[in-house]
């Protein structure tokens, strides 16, 4: 009887472990990473026609250097990395991560930050584009202030057969002084431009003049056009997510998505993510207003309408660093970072305009350090795919898969 027992349970184990690693369909699967160790920074891309591109960052061969790469997902697993550029002058930072657009199942463009002279945050963008699948154009800048400021956290979205790229520009804050800080006639401004297929830049705009110095910018399209999200800044240090749309001819005036009223007199290093599907677009960020870290997330379902009351993400005690994607039939997912103790774990969860969210899905462990950077989240067909940096005695870029159907 015994025997018989034993017997039994074995097989139920063996049951239990097979369904776990084969079926793919309604788990969470680990994917084999194409980054080499020492990686770093990942970025997920998706496009119109449903391609996904993951780029990172890891070290060359020369002393001090580091190239940025790229691998395409054909099929559930990547292909062999591709190399965008190198360098060793580029500003490498946990925050501010160069990042790729997708465009008709190709790459079209990247970027990375060039250090130049002057201060430690003092580096302009570079932007690379992609001309024949096999070589990359000479690093291009869509700014030409010439000052020794910051320029970076880029967010860029295909239009039509360009490029629409924002970022964080620092050019009002050429040589301020620590005691001008407050100043906000020399604060960090969000700015914009369209890049064609030859380099050329045209439509160089100011989205908003006092936003905050160092939070991460977000970007998405539809048909109505692009809509950007980022922290603002006000006179009385107010920092919360607002919101500007681009029609091809002019921004509009930036709206608050909601008035959490989080007063903070330095940057918390925490931007918001948007995602569009049609006229519905949801951003999600991270607010500590009041002392009490929360993220959440709002839903727009008519492009020139305000934003809904935001729903909590977070059940535990988040960290932030959101990421947001949203499929056909309007559902969003929201991903972030929540610690406990000295642990912390990168979260999913499924939410729509009408709906209750679903249950947290955990997706890994995360080590709490910045090191570990910002996940990074897409939609390839009916599966979510996530990409963060494992930090141990180094750091790897890590990737997984999970079916939408786990939600249901």
């Amino acid at each position: 009887m015994d025997y018989c027992n034993e017997i039994y349970i074995a097989a139920f184990i063996l049951l239990l472990v097979g369904c776990g690693s084969n079926n793919n369909s309604t788990s969470l699967k680990v994917m084999d990473s194409p980054a080499a160790e020492n990686s770093r920074l990942p970025f997920l891309a998706s496009d119109n026609s449903g391609s996904v591109f993951l780029s990172w960052v890891e070290p060359a061969e020369e002393k001090d250097t580091f190239k940025l790469l790229y691998s395409n997902l054909k099929n559930g697993e990547w292909d062999k990395p591709q190399a965008i550029a190198s360098s060793n002058n580029w500003f490498v930072n946990w925050a501010d991560y160069p990042s790729i657009v997708s465009h008709d199942g190709r790459v079209v463009a990247a970027h990375a930050l060039k250090k130049i002279p002057g201060n430690t945050y003092s580096y302009n963008v570079n932007v690379f584009l992609n001309e024949n699948e096999k070589s990359w154009s000479a690093p291009l800048t869509p700014h030409f202030d010439s000052t020794a400021t910051e320029h970076g956290f880029v967010s860029m979205a295909p239009w039509n057969d360009k490029v629409l790229a924002i970022w964080l520009d620092g050019r009002r804050s050429h040589n301020r002084s620590e005691e001008e800080y407050f100043d906000l006639n020399k604060a960090m401004t969000l700015r914009s431009a369209i890049i064609d297929q030859n380099g050329t830049i045209t439509q160089k705009k100011l989205i908003d003049q006092t936003v905050c110095d160092c939070c991460n910018t977000s970007i998405a399209a539809n048909s109505e056009g692009a809509i950007a999200a980022y922290r603002n800044r006000t006179d009385d240090e107010i920092r919360d997510i607002y919101v500007s749309r681009f029609n091809g001819t002019k921004w509009s005036q930036p709206q608050s998505v909601h008035n959490d009223n989080w007063k903070i007199g330095a940057c918390p290093v925490n931007g918001p993510a948007i995602a569009a599907s049609d006229s519905t677009v949801v951003v999600a960020w991270f607010t500590a207003a009041d002392g009490e870290r929360i993220v959440k997330a709002a839903f727009s379902t008519d492009n020139n309408q305000p934003f809904s009351e935001p729903m909590v993400i977070n059940e535990g005690k988040p960290l932030g660093r959101v990421d947001a994607v949203i499929n056909k039939d309007g559902n969003a997912f929201i991903s972030w970072i929540e610690k406990s103790d000295e642990q912390a774990t990168l979260k999913v969860r499924k939410i729509s305009a009408d709906q209750d969210p679903s249950s947290t899905v955990t997706i890994a462990k995360m080590n709490t350090s910045r090191e570990s950077g910002f996940p990074q989240m897409e939609l390839a067909g009916e599966h979510l795919i996530f990409a963060w940096t494992e930090v141990d005695s180094t750091t790897s870029v890590k990737t997984a898969t999970l079916p939408l159907a786990y939600f249901n």
